[in-house]
């Protein structure tokens, strides 16, 4: 499983500190030529961090659909 988070490339200061946040020991890299991304992704980070995040702060939405899925494959 895996979480991908897409900004413009100004805002790598955003995606460094959501990196820190979740205890990612991924970095933020290029996408393209104007974007850059961060993949938080490994089956310890979500059953540690990631899944207690959204327990906590839920989603609504498509996105909540969508993670509710994941939820239940894990």
């Amino acid at each position: 499983m895996s979480l991908e988070v897409t900004q413009y490339k100004n805002n790598r200061l955003l995606l460094e500190n959501i990196a820190n946040y979740f205890k990612s020991p991924f970095k933020v890299y290029y996408h393209s030529l104007d974007s850059i991304q961060l993949n938080l992704n490994g089956i310890k980070l979500w059953e540690t961090i990631i899944f207690n995040h959204f327990i906590e702060y839920p989603l609504y939405g498509s996105k909540k659909v969508r993670l509710d899925k994941m939820f239940n494959i894990r």
